[in-house]
């Protein structure tokens, strides 16, 4: 969730501020002992409380540091176990590799698509989820698009062998709350839908354009 990882920026970014901010104090202090500012006339030694001090401060900020990027890693290869009708699945927040992208595509009967395509496409992701059975990708929803005026949903596909068990409906789910989420006002949501597939986006508000407008691509 968007809030989350502000939380896990923040964190971040506070975290480097103060291991900058120290290392400049330390070094401000060496110079302001050993240039006869305080102490003694002629004492150019800096006290061992300096060092402890600072050494205690930036092992704290380090510390706090590594969670924050141990948080940041483990957001973004987020992964959870959902139970199915009793089956395991693995649900990936993520999009899929590249072979296993094309091999999905092609058994559910989606227009085939060239390697290069794929890889430069599913770079381009604003959000995507993967959903797996013992390691083999069995279902997938891509949300792409400028994150701002225009998204498109893409790529809704379940293999053949696990449809009707409510795959198509959880992807939609998880689409759908990443838009609500983080989709500004005003953004516009679009999708070409085949039958009967339809009928699921229509449960998710989206509404056909005809007659007032007719969808139209241009394929390369």
């Amino acid at each position: 969730m968007r809030k989350k990882k502000k939380l896990i920026y923040f964190g971040l970014s506070v975290s480097i501020i103060f291991i900058v901010f120290l290392t400049i104090s330390f070094i401000y202090s060496i110079y302001y002992y050993t240039n006869n500012r305080v102490g003694p006339i002629g004492s150019l030694t800096v006290p061992k409380w300096i060092y402890f001090q600072y050494f205690i401060q930036m092992l704290l900020w380090i510390l706090h540091l590594i969670i924050f990027v141990v948080m940041a890693f483990a957001e973004k290869k987020k992964k959870q176990f959902l139970s199915l009708k009793e089956n395991n699945y693995l649900l990936y927040k993520g999009t899929p590799d590249v072979n296993d992208y094309l091999n999905l595509r092609k058994l559910a009967g989606l227009s085939e698509k060239s390697e290069a395509g794929a890889k430069l496409g599913l770079k381009h992701t604003i959000y995507a989820i993967s959903i797996y059975a013992n390691e083999y990708l069995i279902g997938m929803g891509r949300l792409i698009g400028d994150k701002g005026c225009f998204y498109q949903v893409v790529d809704i596909a379940v293999e053949p062998n696990y449809q009707g068990q409510g795959l198509g409906k959880l992807i939609m789910n998880e689409l759908s709350k990443d838009i609500d989420e983080n989709a500004p006002e005003g953004a516009y949501i679009s999708l070409i839908a085949d039958e009967p597939a339809d009928k699921l986006y229509e449960k998710y508000g989206f509404q056909y354009t005809y007659p007032a407008s007719h969808g139209m691509f241009k394929k390369i």
